[in-house]
């Protein structure tokens, strides 16, 4: 996912930075106002923190700048929100910068698809699949598969947007493909199993952090 240097171009770069910093400070106000005064709340979002760090950091690399990985945030939004998670991903990513992950010039674009689709897919579908009635597991399920397939189809659409290399959004879409299917699959039991797990041991956070509410 991660986009490094000379993957799309500059103003494209610009775009999606201003898009991703007006997101950003909409969070950081959420984050301070939701934290204040609740050490659990800020010791969660350490944790989601930590979580997609480690999660993001060990990647398939690939050919043209990107590469491949489970994404975290869906499952990060489902706890956090979705007007936090894009806040609490822009410190992952800044972290990762450390690592030569990504790049400072296209920080935004990773963002945008880390932090704003990813997050809000995955919190959006686990919403709508628990007012259907469905099962944690199943809600948790979907939320982490499809959240994890749209960072990828909005990774694809901005590298074909980009056209640094010539490529369309198909030949990017196969190329992810093969790969980030399984890793969609496997973030999306390991999503639905966390969240059975707390209900099973941790109900009441499950109301307090307004996952089933």
């Amino acid at each position: 996912m991660h986009l490094g240097d000379n993957t799309i171009p500059i103003a494209q770069a610009a775009v999606y930075g201003l898009a991703s910093g007006a997101v950003v400070s909409a969070g950081i106000k959420k984050y301070y106002r939701e934290s204040k005064d609740r050490l659990d709340y800020k010791i969660l979002s350490g944790v989601f923190t930590a979580f997609v760090f480690m999660v993001t950091i060990f990647e398939f690399p690939l050919p043209f700048g990107s590469c491949e990985h489970p994404t975290g945030t869906p499952l990060m939004s489902i706890f956090m929100g979705p007007v936090i998670t894009p806040f609490l991903s822009t410190v992952v990513l800044l972290l990762e910068l450390l690592f030569k992950e990504g790049s400072i010039i296209t920080l935004g674009a990773n963002v945008f698809s880390l932090g704003i689709v990813g997050g809000f897919v995955g919190w959006g579908v686990f919403k709508l699949l628990h007012k259907l009635k469905a099962g944690l597991f199943i809600a948790g399920f979907a939320a982490g598969f499809l959240g994890d397939i749209f960072v990828y189809l909005t990774t694809a659409t901005q590298l074909a947007l980009g056209q640094m290399q010539g490529k369309s959004f198909l030949f990017y879409l196969m190329a992810f493909i093969p790969g980030q299917v399984p890793l969609a699959i496997i973030e999306g039991l390991f999503t639905g199993l966390v969240l059975q797990f707390i209900y099973g041991r941790r109900r009441e956070m499950l109301e307090e952090f307004r996952v089933t509410n």
